[in-house]
């Protein structure tokens, strides 16, 4: 409120209303609103001085004024000019300061507004250069101490026949530190890109590229200054289909997704870097950037060289046709399972002509008389490794024959599985006239290669440890450096996850490939039960599961490695958490037993989950084998291997009731003293 009637005799320097013809159009609302509310600040001025020489309602538009200038919701002043002192501030300017009006009238403005002496100057004599000052960007004062960044418009006025500066200003401070926020988030964006392995480019709605990372750069053998120039990508850039035909004008995948708007996924492209006669390959992903009106404004494009794997597709199909001599049927098999090789051996046992299988399923030559998701099983261990085993094929005329198959996935230089490879026999024949004697050759078969598995997997494993190590401290190292980033953090929490999950992956690769030998001691087996139980009690109130121990107190004592036999259980335990539905629960039982020579122990784990399907009941023992999403196939491949160097045996089978039911049963060596 002011002080008293305010008498505005004069002009108001620089406004007219007639002459007020708004805004610019690319202000802010807020800014517009700025304007207007000092434009109206003005015009009252006017109003009252133009009725003051006419004497026409002096004291209502005094009053108008007073009031505009009290209920103005951005921060106002009154100063005299000459000397700054402050004449009236209303309660915006209070409120957003914390100074009281007490506290600041009669005082210069230098002292409670302008802490920059340069800011006032030039704000001084923009008003007396032009009559009126819009929107400078100046530092103002609050009682608290932290400065306040503003945008100030300043008229000047008459009152009492003395000039005033009638002055407004926005509060834009956290305006200036989100935009500071986001220039410092994209220049980490910018050397994050600068970093990765991948080319990544960015190209305007006109298809001229605005940035390339080395990893671009490098790929496509230019330099910065190149693909800078106008028209690089158009001239410079001529895409080739897989075939080694040119994409024509309109087809090629990064323009037409500048043209169109349309998202590219991985596009097979050749291309010649500049200089160089060889052609080079690479996947392309194209994401067009569209603005408020759908127009594209940018186009993020980011590619990966696949010039070896090419390669090794090539060598790939040279070997097929150096193995078409053997005897042995060779076939090989894209990722979804089509055939896209099989040699004449291969052909011959089937009964089809390689014009009738390439290009087929899989599922055209597999036989009824194997589990149904023996085929997908089947793809996806050899995936991860390679798979041994039987299985029937049937032949073209309707009859079924048994062979021994061996499987492995082909990989490029880059270690990515291209292929899956098949080597076969029929063995229909032998197993007729010679059961025993194949048994007995399939058992040494099947153990050398478990055990030359277990050394590649040992090794394997160790060699992953190293990478997998280094992701996790890079992850660390960038967070670290950078901070916690919100726009990135599912990008760092999913490598963690996946890092973890590859992590205990090599764990059970190694404990299978290299079983450590046994420290046998006369141990009672209620406390590694017990042990167990609370290991795995985290998992089971994450998930809603209820642990529920029955072990016997007569448990004979038994020659046992408490530490090996704790792994058993836990992964027992675990793995009837992972198949129990929320609400469920999981029974560990442990009882005494007659064995033949002497007194042992029975384990089970019972789950109430849905049970073991009746077609992979062969295989829950087997490395690599599972149906639960995330699992490695390796927990209860593991658990029989320690039971049986425990001189036990542990079975599977479905409870009468529903769920699952693994049962470990253990007793006294013979020849073991008690």
């Amino acid at each position: 409120m002011l002080d008293a009637p305010i008498r505005v005799a004069g002009r108001v320097a620089g406004v007219v209303c007639h002459e007020h013809v708004g805004p610019p159009r690319d202000w802010s609302p807020a800014e517009q609103s700025f304007a207007g509310s000092i434009a109206d600040l003005a015009a009252l001025a006017l109003e009252a001085a133009e009725r003051a020489r006419t004497g026409v309602a002096l004291r209502k538009s005094e009053e108008k004024f007073a009031t505009a200038f009290r209920l103005n919701p951005n921060p106002s002043v009154i100063a005299r000019m000459d000397d700054g002192l402050l004449v009236d501030v209303n309660a915006a300017y209070q409120e957003l300061t914390g100074f009281t009006r007490e506290e600041v009238i009669g005082k210069a403005a230098k002292d409670v507004l302008w802490p920059v002496p340069e800011g006032r100057e030039q704000m001084m004599r923009e008003l007396k250069t032009h009559g009126r000052l819009r929107h400078m960007d100046l530092k103002m004062r609050t009682k608290r101490g932290p400065l306040l960044d503003v945008l100030v418009s300043v008229d000047v006025i008459e009152i009492d026949g003395v000039p005033h500066t009638l002055g407004a200003a926005i509060d834009i401070t956290e305006r200036n530190r989100v935009a500071e926020a986001l220039r410092e988030s994209e220049q980490r964006f910018r050397r994050l890109v600068q970093d990765l392995s991948v080319g990544v480019a960015l190209l305007d709605g006109a298809g001229e590229v605005l940035m390339c990372n080395p990893a671009g750069l490098e790929m496509l053998g230019v330099t910065s200054e190149d693909v800078g120039k106008k028209g690089f990508w158009q001239r410079e850039l001529i895409p080739v289909h897989e075939d080694g035909t040119p994409y024509a004008q309109d087809e090629r995948p990064v323009f037409n997704a500048v043209r169109t708007g349309t998202p590219v996924s991985n596009a097979v492209v050749g291309y010649r870097p500049r200089g160089k006669t060889d052609m080079r390959w690479a996947t392309f992903n194209v994401d067009p950037q569209r603005d408020a009106q759908g127009i594209v404004r940018n186009v993020i494009v980011s590619f990966s060289d696949i010039t070896e794997r090419r390669r090794a597709e090539g060598q790939l199909r040279l070997l097929a046709q150096a193995v078409k001599s053997t005897s042995e049927g060779i076939s090989i098999t894209d990722l979804d399972g089509r055939v896209t090789f099989a040699n004449p051996a291969f052909l011959a046992s089937v009964g089809y002509t390689e014009h009738e299988i390439l290009g087929q399923h899989v599922a055209m030559i597999n036989s009824p008389r194997n589990p149904s998701a023996l085929q997908d099983d089947l793809r996806i261990a050899t995936a991860r490794g390679g798979w041994t085993g039987e299985l029937y094929n049937r032949r073209k005329d309707g009859t079924d024959f048994l062979l021994a198959l061996t499987t492995a996935p082909v990989r490029d230089s880059e270690g990515r599985v291209i292929a899956l490879m098949g080597v076969s026999s029929d063995i229909t024949e032998r197993k007729q006239t010679e059961a025993q004697a194949r048994q007995l050759q399939e058992s040494l078969r099947r153990a050398e290669t478990m055990s030359a598995l277990g050394a590649v997997v040992a090794g394997v494993a160790h060699e992953v440890r190293n990478p997998l190590f280094a992701i996790s401290a890079t992850v660390d190292a960038l967070e670290a450096r950078f901070g916690p980033q919100p726009a990135y953090a599912r990008y760092a929490e999913t490598l963690r996850q996946e890092v973890n999950r590859l992590s205990r992956l090599m764990s059970d690769l190694l404990d299978y490939g290299r079983p450590s030998r046994l420290d046998l001691t006369e141990s009672p087996l209620g406390p590694v039960v017990n042990g167990a139980i609370a290991a795995c009690t985290p998992l089971a109130e994450r998930t809603g599961v209820r642990l529920v121990a029955d072990v016997a107190a007569d448990l004979p004592l038994l020659p046992l490695d408490p530490a090996r036999m704790l792994q058993v259980l836990q992964n027992l335990i675990d793995n009837a958490i992972q198949h129990s539905p929320r609400g469920g629960q999981v029974v560990v039982r442990a009882t005494a037993v007659l064995a033949p020579h002497d007194a042992g122990i029975e384990l089970s784990v019972a789950d109430e989950g849905p049970g073991i399907r009746a077609e992979d009941m062969v295989n829950v023992f087997e490395p690599f084998f599972t149906r639960r999403r995330g699992g490695t196939g390796l927990g209860l491949s593991i658990v029989q291997r320690i039971v049986e160097q425990h001189g036990g045996e542990v079975d599977a089978k479905n409870r009468d009731v529903g769920g699952a039911l693994i049962t470990v049963r253990l007793c006294r060596p013979a020849g073991v003293p008690v």
